[in-house]
């Protein structure tokens, strides 16, 4: 297999009438996927859509998102799912960075999509989504004929942009495939499997870490457009779903939630990914579904899924990102490139052929993160004796006080252990004497009676001295983007302008 548009087509072969898409109470079948995929690429070729062309989505998750997907890539053209949570000025930085010929978009997104199209009035058709796309009895579409490179673009994801405008990751056919099928034998994916995907579809977790390796073999996906507590239970006993993948916010709330005790027998299986997962969040979630197995994936938008830590090593490995995914490689190297040795932190990095070709339209960029074939993360971690890669930070977040190396993702976790904090984030703040020093901002539970005092005591007891954090900032919530990560560097920015308040 060397095109995506083939998963579809080949599956529609070997699944036929299976399901492989449900949402709300619709549902389509393998055979289905992949007619509704014909038809959509014959419509994108009458739209005048052709090979190597972008088209924009602006949707949340629906029951047309894999059709079009399937139907864009089984004629060569790439897609670029767009974050709606991001404002329309940020949308247009996208839009006019990838240039699409068409921008699909559902009926919650029709405001910002016409504002779109009246900033940039020459550069897209305008294509509202719904069932009228989706024929069941669409006639086979020609396949991609052998001389189409397995190299060319099938996805451009935008990163997150937590320090910056977001950036295209190209991503192609190969990669994706290579992806899904590691993914799915490392994570232990089976056919009989049924996930329950909440992220938006516009991340590269809910679709290239879970939903492409599940399609992948021929497991069903159960979609929803939002997540709640409730409606997740709900969902995973109608469909007796066997897995969920969760960002960590989403197991916080699961674990405030007091209908989160139960779970069907049928579920076997909890990914988790996304963000970094505090270990006090696993070790709660354990204790609240005894009978469910683990599994951290850990990846990014340039590279998809780099590490599994799979159910047979999570609990004796837990804190650890797990291993490599078969066919993918990784080093751990200092600021000269040379590999460090077991146990010693440097930069995560990753062979190319795992991941991106590079940033669209933007050569500067893909020069400073691709060297040598290998994909820089910016990402700090460690191999220990058994290969098993444990992250330490981000490597724009560490920071030096006083001659040591700080890494906040350690101090964090320490006060994630703390009950009543609900969210924290550490960043270093300018010291006369030091450098720098550990500042923490912690957003507490409404009903708890932490001080700044309190939470210096629990760091005091479990912290070296020049990692317990000598400011703190009592938030009612942490500055984040559209993807939900905490923006760090504004934090640092408030420190230096004085626009960070102390809490008591």
């Amino acid at each position: 297999m060397r095109f995506l548009g083939e998963i579809a087509r080949l599956n529609a072969k070997r699944f036929g009438d299976k399901t492989a898409l449900v949402f709300e109470d619709d549902r389509l079948s393998f055979a289905e996927l992949n007619a509704c995929a014909d038809g959509i690429g014959r419509q994108l070729l009458d739209l005048g859509i052709r090979a190597g062309d972008r088209v924009a989505l602006l949707a949340e998750n629906c029951l047309e998102f894999f059709p079009l997907y399937f139907g864009i890539v089984k004629i060569g053209a790439v897609m670029v799912p767009l974050n709606f949570r991001c404002a329309v000025a940020e949308l247009e930085h996208m839009i006019r960075d990838c240039s699409p010929s068409a921008l699909f978009h559902t009926d919650a997104f029709a405001s910002q999509a016409e504002q779109l199209k009246a900033r940039c009035p020459d550069s897209f058709k305008l294509v509202r989504m719904s069932r009228d796309l989706l024929d069941v009895d669409a006639r086979p579409l020609a396949r991609l004929p052998d001389n189409f490179d397995e190299q060319a673009t099938a996805a451009i994801m935008y990163t997150s942009g937590t320090t910056g405008l977001p950036k295209g990751a190209m991503l192609p056919h190969r990669s994706l495939i290579e992806g899904a099928a590691s993914t799915a034998l490392a994570a232990g994916i089976r056919s009989s499997d049924r996930v329950v995907v909440t992220v938006p579809l516009f991340h590269g977790g809910g679709m290239y870490v879970v939903s492409h390796p599940h399609l992948y073999v021929g497991a069903s996906i159960v979609l929803t457009s939002k997540f709640d507590p409730v409606g997740l239970l709900g969902l995973i006993e109608t469909h007796e779903a066997t897995t969920f993948f969760g960002v960590p916010t989403q197991y916080a709330v699961l674990l405030d939630s007091t209908s989160s005790a139960g779970l069907p027998a049928s579920f076997k299986t909890a990914w988790y990914g996304g963000a970094p997962m505090p270990v006090e969040i696993v070790r709660r979630s354990q204790i609240l579904w005894p009978e469910v197995r683990f599994l951290q994936c850990y990846g990014q938008t340039e590279t998809t899924l780099n590490t599994v830590l799979s159910v047979e090593d999570h609990d004796r490995k837990l804190g650890s990102a797990g291993q490599e995914l078969p066919h993918t490689d990784i080093r751990v190297v200092d600021e000269h490139g040379v590999d460090c040795p077991v146990g010693v932190v440097g930069e995560v990095i990753v062979a190319r052929e795992a991941g991106m070709t590079g940033y669209f339209n933007n050569p500067d960029q893909t020069a400073e993160t691709i060297r040598d074939g290998w994909i820089y993360s910016g990402d700090l971690g460690f191999f220990d004796e058994e290969r098993f890669l444990t992250l330490v930070d981000r490597k724009k977040d560490m920071f030096v006080s006083g001659g040591e190396n700080v890494y906040p993702k350690e101090i964090e976790e320490v006060l994630y252990a703390c009950q009543g904090v609900v969210e924290v984030a550490v960043v270093g703040g300018p010291h006369p004497k030091w450098g720098e020093v550990p500042v923490g901002f912690v957003v507490i539970a409404a009903e708890s009676k932490h001080t700044a005092s309190s939470l210096q005591a629990w760091c005091e007891d479990r912290l070296a001295r020049y990692k317990v954090p000598r400011q703190w900032h009592l938030v009612d919530e942490l500055p984040k983007n559209a993807s939900g990560k905490v923006r760090k560097n504004i934090l640092r920015e408030q420190l230096k302008t004085g626009g960070a308040s102390n809490g008591a």
